[in-house]
């Protein structure tokens, strides 16, 4: 410490330390008081309310994915039912001089 002009100089770390010393004071007071600690569980609380709440979500969509899709499946006429042979057009695979190699389905099948 010295004088500068009849004004007490301090030197920079002694004010460094009492401006830290404040902060960490404040800093404690804020900590310890009741509406602190009650903001900071209501927070949690909401953080895990929301994650929760998107695990749900992501459930229940998965399973209304699956309930759709089974349904689609189990709602499908049956597939020994239905006639999937052509009925009056063949496939025929011809040559380069126009003669006839293979017929891949005949006609009227």
């Amino acid at each position: 410490m010295h004088l500068v002009n009849n004004i007490i100089v301090l030197p920079f770390i002694t004010i460094w330390r009492i401006y830290n010393y404040e902060l960490w004071w404040k800093r404690q007071k804020l900590l310890n008081s009741s509406a602190t600690k009650f903001r900071t569980k209501f927070n949690i609380f909401f953080i895990k309310l929301l994650l929760v709440g998107a695990i749900a979500v992501v459930i229940s969509g998965s399973c209304l994915i699956f309930g759709a899709a089974q349904g689609i499946i189990e709602s499908a006429p049956d597939i020994s039912s239905i006639n999937v042979s052509p009925e009056g057009y063949a496939t025929k695979i011809y040559d380069n001089n126009g003669e006839e190699i293979q017929t891949l389905a005949t006609t009227g099948a």
